[in-house]
């Protein structure tokens, strides 16, 4: 652990301790609604929530529960954090790839980064969820690799296995 209370053994992902943040982060998914399906993408035809819905639906159970998230830009990396009162955190980095190489093409691959970060730390769910991932790389064969957790849950229990045992 350096003096920032960050493990460097796991890539600075989490805090030394999580304990604080999860017992927020639980209570938090608890009180959290599916957020609103309100776009319609008209290529794919299937609808999908904006990343206004999804902040909507998390805002307000994260607050309550002393738990902020914020989202930056570090070169080509989308950086997700969960930030609990106590200074204990969590956090994600993902590639922003877009496939058009434009300031437009970017920020709709940020907006779409922004939406699946934020989904995947809190556990948040849609209404009606699709996958418009797969259906978005239609044509190009994906092969399904496991989920890999970037930081151990409570008692050494992966987010993704611990989310699903404590979703609401």
């Amino acid at each position: 652990m350096d003096e920032n209370g960050v493990i460097p053994e796991n890539g600075g992902m989490t805090s030394a301790s999580i304990g604080k943040l999860a017992l927020a982060l639980s209570k938090a998914q608890g009180a959290m609604k599916a957020a609103e399906m309100d776009r319609e993408n008209p290529a794919f035809h299937f609808r999908y929530a904006t990343i206004a819905s999804i902040l909507e639906a998390i805002r307000g159970p994260l607050a309550a529960n002393e738990l902020a998230v914020t989202q930056i830009i570090d070169d080509t990396n989308l950086v997700t954090m969960l930030v609990h009162s106590s200074g204990e955190f969590f956090r994600s980095n993902m590639r922003v790839s877009p496939i058009q190489q434009t300031p437009q093409g970017f920020g709709s691959a940020l907006t779409y980064a922004r939406r699946y970060s934020l989904t995947a730390l809190t556990c948040a769910s849609s209404a009606d969820e699709e996958d418009d991932g797969a259906e978005a790389s239609k044509g190009r064969p994906q092969t399904a690799k496991p989920a890999q957790s970037a930081a151990p849950g409570p008692a050494g229990v992966a987010p993704n296995d611990w989310c699903k045992e404590h979703k609401a």
